[in-house]
């Protein structure tokens, strides 16, 4: 459980020493625990326009959740992005923009002699490596669930294993089995 609980933690903390070099307009060193030492070496280094529309994109991400139902349909992110986009743009920021050229140039479908690749032993060492992350990723997922509702909790152990045996629910199968 703590391993379920600390993961996604550890996680979010590499995410956001990355990100808050992006925010700043600034490299990020390669390695986690420099980008960690150096965060608070950031001040001195960042482009606070683009600081000013993150922590903007951030405010109105919180605020979103204050917002009836009916508009909440609309992720609380897509709305920041957009209302920091908006701004960016009415208000002629000098800052980085994203600039997506040559997507479908770069993508080909692959041909019937690629299919062979699907049989060698790197293949099935991914697909056995992608198998295991995806079944933690569930677990993670079903600790952040856990932890955004009053109701059953997951059973650790038979989450991973198929709810339903001839028709009939598992011993560990909550309410939402049946």
């Amino acid at each position: 459980m703590a391993v379920v609980q600390g993961m996604p933690a550890g996680i979010g903390l590499v995410l956001i020493a990355g990100q808050l070099y992006a925010l700043a307009g600034v490299e990020a060193p390669v390695r986690t625990l420099e980008k960690l030492a150096g965060a608070v070496e950031l001040g001195g280094r960042a482009d606070w326009t683009a600081v000013a529309l993150g922590a903007g994109t951030g405010a109105v991400m919180v605020a979103w959740r204050r917002m009836p139902d009916r508009l909440r349909l609309v992720p609380g992110a897509l709305v920041g992005v957009a209302a920091a986009t908006a701004v960016a743009v009415l208000l002629r920021l000098p800052v980085e923009r994203v600039r997506v050229t040559g997507v479908l140039s770069a993508v080909t479908p692959p041909g019937w002699e690629d299919f062979g690749v699907l049989a060698s032993v790197g293949t099935a060492g991914t697909e056995v490596a992608l198998a295991l992350i995806a079944s933690a990723e569930t677990l993670f997922s079903a600790a952040a669930v856990d932890r955004m509702h009053d109701g059953d909790r997951t059973d650790y152990d038979r989450e991973l294993v198929s709810p339903r045996v001839s028709g009939t629910p598992s011993a560990g199968c909550s309410a939402h089995c049946r």
